[in-house]
């Protein structure tokens, strides 16, 4: 089969998921306030007091030059991997993800994924930084999950139109997310002094010492760890560490700690949650009943309730009423509307009254029985027999449960759900403030050029289609 670009194909697919892909709602399912503030951070946080400035890192090995110059697919003047120095490819802090080492990852998902045939490739630049599709494809971000994997599985199951349709809303949402992960950590950056940021890496060192520790103490045991359960090296977990401490250190200086919930406002919420928090009791019920027509199932079941109890006569197989289950009936204890002598009601009348509560039990005597139960909160008190249409039946109340919650035990889960819609909306807000930064252009190439690179990866034109592709997910 001819090979030919997937990119006619890839555009008007990019186009409809950018359409649907919002705010990013893998980033803020990862950002939530829940995971995000067990220990609020301030700028003192990363202080570290009399610290002497940091020497730098050991130079890296230069990477290996490619034996032939590689086309830019973005055009001409765009950022590629031919562009960039040895230097740049190793940068430690602001630079592309860490060659593999050379012992290989016990994960064969991860070793295969990361192999000596993989050459990184930039995809574009945010915030003046060069984007590398391995970040996306092999060691993800504090946010986003590495696409490399779940790309390759899917490759083995769907049909190509069905896998371009999944990669590309895979990789919009990465992206996005990415994007607002950067956009975080860049401002977070440059609102640190050089003594926080020096205390940022101390923080980070105890951090590697505390993971090399459960480890055995071993950096190279970590590491191996790390390959066998992320695919990613220490260097490169010290760097998503990293971004992940200054995301949350921004989003709690400029979000969270601004957020407040009032008593008024809790107490507010209470009320128009009201349905929610004054639910009706529920009651259980066991239920037995046995065929009139069948004296032995009746004798056994009398014999049983005698002897053994009402629960195993109700496990029993003459019950005729979910044995297996033991006879439990639940049911919803809405009020009884109060019997009066007043004349039957014109139609015009009845038709502005509430309706009459459900029966609890389709046969009036069986309803009228567990009413006299429920009304007395007879727990363990039972009654029958009863003569039904064609059977005979025994009830028994088991329990009642108040589901009514006070506004002093609904406080907290009140004021979270409050407090988590205004920081969302506060998030998004100042999102909106940084995606200045950051077109859609940018975007739309970034998401193309991945989306070129993955196909080329994990279903290249000479891959065969699945005979029966899997089903959508």
């Amino acid at each position: 089969m001819p090979h030919s670009s997937p990119l006619p194909i890839l555009l008007p697919l990019l186009l409809v998921a950018l359409a649907g892909a919002g705010c990013s709602p893998a980033t803020k399912a990862a950002l939530k306030p829940k995971e995000l503030t067990p220990a609020p951070l301030t700028l003192d946080s990363f202080a570290v007091a009399g610290a002497a400035p940091l020497a730098p890192a050991p130079a890296p090995a230069p990477a290996p030059a490619p034996s032939a110059p590689k086309p830019n697919p973005l055009g001409a003047g765009s950022p590629s991997a031919n562009d960039l120095s040895p230097a740049d490819v190793t940068a430690s802090f602001e630079g592309a993800p860490t060659p593999l080492p050379a012992q290989a990852s016990a994960n064969p998902v991860f070793a295969a994924i990361r192999s000596s045939a993989w050459v990184d490739e930039v995809v574009g630049n945010i915030n003046g930084k060069p984007v590398y599709a391995s970040v996306f494809l092999i060691t993800g971000s504090p946010t986003v999950t590495a696409l490399g994997p779940r790309l390759q599985r899917e490759a083995d199951l769907r049909t190509r139109n069905d896998w371009l349709n999944f990669a590309t809303r895979e990789i919009t949402r990465a992206v996005n997310s990415f994007v607002e992960d950067e956009l975080l950590r860049a401002e977070a950056i440059a609102s640190l002094k050089p003594e926080e940021r020096q205390g940022l890496f101390a923080f980070i060192d105890r951090a590697q010492r505390e993971l090399e520790r459960q480890s055995g103490g071993s950096r190279a045991a970590a590491e191996q760890r790390l390959l066998e359960e992320k695919g990613i090296t220490i260097d490169e977990w010290r760097r998503q560490r990293e971004d992940l401490e200054l995301i949350r250190f921004e989003l709690s200086n400029r979000i969270f700690q601004r957020v407040s919930v009032a008593r008024r406002d809790i107490a507010l919420r209470y009320q128009q949650l009201e349905a929610e928090f004054s639910k009706p009791p529920l009651a259980t019920f066991r239920l037995i009943q046995a065929s009139k027509d069948s004296k032995p199932d009746l004798d056994t079941i009398t014999q049983l309730i005698a002897t053994q109890g009402f629960e195993a006569a109700a496990k029993s197989k003459a019950n005729l009423n979910k044995p297996a289950e033991g006879g439990l009936e639940q049911r919803e204890l809405a009020p009884t509307p109060e019997a009066t002598a007043a004349p039957a009601p014109t139609p015009a009348a009845a038709a502005s009254e509430p309706p009459a509560p459900a029966r609890l039990f389709a046969n009036p005597k069986l309803d009228e029985a567990a009413r006299s139960l429920a009304a007395r909160g007879a727990v363990g008190e039972s009654l029958g027999p009863i003569e039904l249409t064609a059977s005979i039946a025994w009830i028994r109340l088991e329990s009642i449960e108040d589901r009514t919650t006070s506004l002093y035990d609904a406080q907290l889960a009140v004021e979270e759900d409050l407090r988590s819609q205004r920081v969302e909306r506060e998030r998004t807000r100042f999102i909106r403030q940084l995606s200045g930064r950051a077109s859609d252009e940018t975007i739309r190439d970034i998401v193309l050029r991945l989306l070129e690179v993955a196909s080329q990866r994990y279903y290249p034109a000479s891959k065969p289609e699945p005979v029966r592709p899997a089903p959508r997910r």
